[in-house]
């Protein structure tokens, strides 16, 4: 029995979770029950899982995250994922920073949000990052390339070249097509060549092939123009064609905003 509680107290109380009731009283319920260790990890996760309360599901999501249960922070962040909830949560320093990189290491649920905020917090999060990307068996790994996507400066694009370019890899590996991807977005000059290579390549994804030539474009130099020509002339993807004419007439017309 958990000390403090008289017999048969923890579970009537966790019965009280099923029933209606205003808000803050239930998340009230669901803390103590969690500091009584009267409920079990099974049970928070079908309180995740049901279709509920939204600010319920959110607490438990993060009680299950607090546990090390990954499902906790993927609900958190893929749900309830704010940008007052990312930033309240990169306030709490390096561990919680950690989590939020690792929490996605497939990179298919937050459409990048967790790279951006990360970013958007460069004084909080620089440290875990450069650790996270200077570590490929992290689950993190993947996230930090991207956040270094958005800090310009040579030292990033210098790790970003060396990732994109890893023949130890599969070429269309996520790892290698992120690291172009932030490469685009970093408008680098030095990683042109890279990008005109993979823009010409149909074997890379479209979405990527279609950042190439618009990064192209925005880098703004003539050496790219006669293989933007040539995917505007003859590639069969009509998207990126147009991407590729836009890219043309931007480094033809600097100065047309």
């Amino acid at each position: 029995m958990t000390p403090g509680w008289k017999p048969g107290v923890v579970p009537r109380v966790s019965q009280r979770l099923d029933r209606p009731g205003e808000a803050d009283e239930r998340a009230e319920l669901l803390e103590m029950l969690v500091a009584a260790k009267g409920l079990t990890n099974e049970r928070l996760q079908a309180m995740v899982d049901a279709q509920g309360e939204d600010d319920m599901r959110r607490m438990t999501a993060e009680i299950l995250g607090r546990w090390g249960v990954a499902k906790g922070w993927q609900v958190l962040f893929g749900e309830f994922g704010s940008k007052r909830v990312y930033d309240e949560f990169i306030a709490r320093g390096p561990s919680a920073i950690r989590i939020l990189a690792c929490a996605f290491p497939d990179r298919d649920d937050t459409d990048g949000q967790s790279a951006e905020r990360l970013a958007a917090h460069r004084a909080a999060a620089e440290a875990v990052v450069q650790e996270l990307v200077a570590d490929p068996s992290s689950p993190g790994f993947r996230t930090a390339i991207e956040v270094l996507g958005y800090w310009d400066e040579p030292r990033n694009v210098e790790i970003l070249m060396h990732i994109a370019q890893d023949a130890s890899r599969p070429r269309d590996s996520y790892v290698r097509q992120e690291a172009i991807d932030s490469l685009c977005r970093l408008q680098a000059p030095e990683a042109m060549d890279l990008l005109i290579r993979t823009m010409l390549d149909r074997e890379y994804v479209d979405w990527l092939r279609w950042d190439c030539a618009k990064a192209l474009g925005e880098i703004g130099k003539p050496d790219a123009l006669e293989a933007l020509e040539s995917v505007a002339e003859s590639d069969p993807d009509k998207t990126l064609r147009g991407y590729a004419k836009d890219a043309i007439a931007v480094i033809q017309n600097p100065d047309v905003s």
